[in-house]
């Protein structure tokens, strides 16, 4: 077999495999984390943006986490009141705080709320309405305003995860998750939560 048969032939077998891989019944598809989030935020009350979910595992993490439906609709200014910008779910034991469904509060001072970036934090409210832990965040606004039309429909959310030595040697690993809250209302909202292994 020459090289442009074994080409085509891994083109072809490829092509009639795709479909087969992916052809799975939704059902199958639904990450159980991104549907305990959704069942919780049902049960509390929260209205989150399912479509905009993610999920992380790690080695002792568990982590899910939403945007909460009508923060588009809130200007920058609120945050020195305080804004619901996410629900959250974190199984985490070594980050400080019980396994459990969150809903993330940010704030920002009066002073600080401008065009551009700014400190801020972001309370954790557990299901009892208390705050469990408040975490440093920074925050962006490219408008005070809520821009009419919005530039997209709802609040984004996105993840990622650092791993660093936590001293010692190297005898303790510390997990890093950064989440973000990117919202069509002209703000994004950046915490991190250190986990530490």
């Amino acid at each position: 077999m020459n090289r442009r048969s074994l080409i085509l032939s891994f083109a072809l077998i490829a092509g009639l495999l795709g479909p087969l891989v992916s052809a799975r019944p939704a059902a199958a598809q639904i990450d159980p984390l991104a549907e305990k989030l959704a069942s919780s935020a049902r049960t509390a009350g929260v209205a989150i943006n399912t479509e905009e979910t993610v999920t992380l595992t790690a080695p002792g993490v568990n982590l899910a986490t939403s945007s909460i439906k009508g923060f588009e609709q809130v200007p920058a200014t609120d945050f020195a009141k305080g804004a619901d910008v996410g629900y959250l779910y974190l199984d985490a034991k070594g980050s400080g705080l019980p396994a459990g469904n969150y809903k993330l509060r940010a704030h920002a001072d009066e002073k600080a709320i401008q065009v551009g970036e700014y400190d801020g934090t972001v309370d954790l409210v557990n299901e009892d309405g208390k705050v469990v832990q408040t975490l440093k965040a920074e925050i962006g606004t490219s408008s005070l305003s809520v821009p009419d039309p919005l530039p997209f429909p709802r609040t984004r959310v996105s993840t990622s995860v650092d791993n660093g030595d936590g001293g010692a040697g190297g005898a303790q690993r510390i997990i890093i998750i950064h989440i973000w809250y990117h919202c069509p209302n002209g703000s994004w909202v950046h915490v991190t939560i250190i986990i530490w292994d």
